[in-house]
């Protein structure tokens, strides 16, 4: 009975919704990041993933955290009253106006200072990666918002066509002999299109009666979370950055190739992190912690059984991977084996990750994913400088035990939540 339950669940309707997504995901980055290789080489990809990486941190940073203030607000809300559509309007207002100035000073400044880039190479794919930025920006609002409401089929269907519609214009405009760099034009057309879909489906969310104390509010609890989501993604992109500085083009390649695979061994607890974010936030505000470890105790087993099946999976697929490629990919196989063992203990309770935002506990988390990053940024650069390539991964493995321990350590002590 408590097994059919859990299968009628709404959180697990959702969940799967949220793995379809995510599977269309890997598959196309699987095919992205195998095509490019093929095609172009160690080199290519890893100015591909560097770009990236540029894209990923700078969407954090001129979002200032304001998605993370509608996906907490507008959960707290069982319905979309006229407050909820003020302040999702004032946070996709805010959104635009500062993702697009802060875009046009970063253009301007990689242009003027060229050598603050790794290689000309790198600045090439990143003044067209920017131009995609306000976009991606504000449909990180959307998503917040599909969130907040529960509403996971929506939010998986549009991550599952971004991704999709991704790998098919980039294997199109490759197929028609387009530079690589010229291919990155394919993330401005997907999100301009995503972002025309996420508005005129979503008429009704909006109000344009701004009032000043909403503005401030939004913008408010967005701020207070921004510094722990900046030292976040940093944390989680900023080593990609930095081999692009310390190895050499060939082994900065074969390092972005190697950490998309051990990335994706994130993506299931991602998923739970998602769909727990919003009942993290309702239990907190209810008082009814006792009964959220009850639920994260099923879970806890569920993401244990599906990472291990997924790290067998990793290791079989990169093996033949390599043997597709050939061309110097068959050494990655030892590193890439250690990076996968220390990246799994974390994973295993990475699925906490917003549990400190969602319970208000904003200076905790700015502690623990300051001291995460300050730990994880030293390890990578004197390893990847005193060791190469091995080192980097060597790094990665000894990173996922420092994340596991802090993050087990100040959630349970601020809140009481178990995550082991």
């Amino acid at each position: 009975m408590k097994l059919k339950a859990l299968i009628q669940s709404k959180f697990t309707r959702d969940t799967i919704w949220l793995t379809l997504a995510q599977f269309v995901m890997i598959c196309s980055g699987f095919f992205i990041n195998l095509f490019i290789g093929r095609e172009y080489g160690f080199s290519e990809i890893g100015y591909f993933h560097q770009s990236l990486a540029f894209y990923m941190i700078l969407t954090i940073l001129f979002a200032l955290g304001i998605n993370n203030s509608v996906l907490k607000n507008l959960a707290e809300r069982p319905k979309l009253d006229a407050k909820g559509k003020n302040l999702f309007t004032s946070a996709i207002f805010l959104t635009g106006i500062l993702s697009v100035g802060f875009t046009a000073i970063t253009l301007l400044l990689i242009r003027t200072f060229p050598f603050l880039l790794s290689s000309p190479e790198l600045l090439g794919f990143l003044k067209i990666h920017l131009l995609a930025l306000p976009f991606f920006c504000l449909n990180k609002n959307f998503a917040a918002f599909y969130s907040s409401r529960r509403n996971q089929k929506k939010l998986s269907f549009i991550r599952a066509v971004r991704w999709a519609a991704l790998s098919a214009l980039l294997f199109l405009f490759i197929q028609l002999d387009f530079p690589l760099q010229e291919a990155i034009w394919s993330f401005l057309i997907v999100e301009a299109g995503i972002l025309s879909y996420n508005i005129f489906s979503n008429q009704n969310a909006f109000d344009f009666r701004f009032s000043k104390a909403n503005v401030l509010h939004i913008l408010r609890f967005g701020l207070g979370s921004y510094v722990s989501e900046i030292t976040s993604v940093v944390n989680t992109s900023m080593d990609v950055i930095i081999v692009g500085y310390l190895l050499s083009k060939e082994d900065a390649g074969c390092y972005g190739f190697v950490i998309y695979f051990i990335k994706t061994l994130y993506i299931f607890p991602g998923i739970l992190m998602q769909n727990l974010s919003p009942i993290v936030a309702s239990h907190w505000s209810q008082k009814t912690i006792d009964q959220l470890n009850l639920q994260l105790g099923k879970l806890r087993k569920i993401n244990f059984s599906i990472l291990l099946l997924q790290s067998v999976f990793l290791m079989v697929f990169f093996y033949a991977s390599t043997r597709f490629l050939n061309n110097g990919y068959a050494d990655t196989l030892y590193p890439f084996s250690i990076a996968l063992a220390g990246s799994f203990i974390f994973a295993s309770i990475s699925w906490g990750g917003s549990i400190l935002i969602m319970t208000g506990k904003l200076k905790a988390n700015f502690y623990r994913t300051s001291t995460v990053l300050l730990l994880n940024l030293s390890t990578f650069a004197l390893l990847t400088y005193y060791a190469g390539f091995l080192g980097s991964t060597i790094a990665i493995a000894i990173n996922g035990l420092f994340s596991f321990l802090l993050l087990r350590t100040f959630i349970h002590r601020q809140t009481g939540i178990k995550l082991i």
